[in-house]
């Protein structure tokens, strides 16, 4: 999980709404990866947990792009809240 740091300090986004957008970019990638091999290898039980900060959206499409060439499976997620 990477979040961007900006949204609360400097864009002003009230703590539910950052829970609410890192909980449907967690089910998103588990539904997009559901049926990938390596996914179900790893098993439920092995799970580990790493939250990341980046600095504004443009260090989140930089670290999305290194993921990418990496070959890294990852979901981009980019929405404001309602």
């Amino acid at each position: 999980m990477v979040m961007r740091r900006d949204l609360e300090k400097e864009m002003d986004w009230a703590t539910d709404a950052l829970i609410s957008e890192a909980c449907h970019a967690c089910v998103s990638i588990i539904w997009t990866t559901a049926t990938d091999e390596q996914k179900a290898h790893y098993g439920h039980d092995r799970m580990l947990q790493v939250v990341k900060e980046v600095k504004d959206e443009n260090a989140l499409l930089e670290c999305s792009r290194h993921l990418e060439t990496s070959s890294v499976v990852h979901k981009l997620r980019i929405e404001m809240p309602e």
